[in-house]
Order: C-alpha cells, then sequence, then structure tokens
C-alpha cells in the first residue's frame, strides 16, 4: 500500500488591502522590499470584483497593518490528498474562525455566477469554497464592513 503525502503541509491566506490603486501598488513595493510573496489574485466577493492577494500564514503578522479596514482574510490550509484545503473565515477584530468548506477548483461558468469566488490569474484557475456534504456550490456568508451580512 502506498501512502500519499498532502500536497502542501503550508497554510495560506486570501485578503484583499482594498482597491485604491494607490494604496496597491503600494502595497505591492512593500512586499518586495520586505521579500514576502504577495501573489496577486483576483476575485468576487459580496458579487463585487476586486483585487485579492495571497501569501504564506506566516506572513500574516508583517502584512496584518495592511488589512487595517478589512474585517476577515480567508484561511486556506490542511490540504487533502486530492489537492482541496480547507477554507476558513478568520474574523479579524474578534479573531473568530468560520469554516466555510474546501476551496475546489470550478469552471469560469459555474465561478461567474457565484457570489463569491478567487481567480488564480497565472493558472487561469477559478475556485469557490464548497460545503463537503454538498456536491453543489455554496456561497459563503461573509461579514463586510461595507454590509453587515453578505449571502
Amino acid at each position: 500500500m502506498t501512502i500519499h503525502p498532502h500536497s502542501s503541509a503550508n497554510s495560506y491566506f486570501i485578503y484583499c488591502v482594498g482597491q485604491c490603486p494607490i494604496k496597491i501598488s503600494a502595497f505591492k513595493s512593500a512586499m518586495v522590499q520586505s521579500n514576502i510573496c504577495a501573489k496577486p489574485l483576483l476575485g468576487r466577493y459580496q458579487g463585487q470584483d476586486e483585487q485579492s492577494f495571497i501569501s504564506s500564514l506566516k506572513n500574516l503578522e508583517t502584512i496584518a497593518p495592511w488589512l487595517v479596514a478589512e474585517e476577515s482574510i480567508l484561511l486556506i490550509h490542511d490540504f487533502d490528498s486530492r489537492d482541496r484545503p480547507k477554507a476558513t473565515l478568520k474574523y479579524l477584530a474578534s479573531g473568530e474562525e468560520h469554516y466555510v468548506g474546501k476551496m475546489v477548483a470550478v469552471s469560469r461558468s459555474v465561478a461567474l455566477r457565484q457570489a463569491n469566488f478567487t481567480y488564480d490569474i497565472t493558472y487561469k484557475n477559478y475556485f469557490v469554497c464548497q460545503s463537503e456534504d454538498s456536491s453543489i456550490q455554496q456561497p459563503i456568508t461573509f461579514r463586510s464592513q461595507r454590509s453587515k451580512v453578505v449571502g
């Protein structure tokens, strides 16, 4: 019997630093100067398209000052043998965490029908969070400073 290790023992987080082009540019420059990988992503949050980033969770403390206007980040962790990580929403003010399911790759057409998705620009892959007990794409409920509940 062969046991295959999980593809990644690392944990990551997906986050936004706002949508102001000047702030995004300053953030990118600061990450380069700090030698921190902040891979750009595109996504949809609460039906609004926006630029986001993914970084190693070990860099959260350094990136945290850029997140002051954000209410939550999406933790990506515990990859299974099929390369599907768990996704947990972490509220920054309270530290409260809410498990939202597995992050799974979907087609462009499926992603574009969702209120929330992530698009990896480099590999041209779309991802959504999916409840583990369902094969149907489930929307994620987010709390945002733009509105109290997002669905």
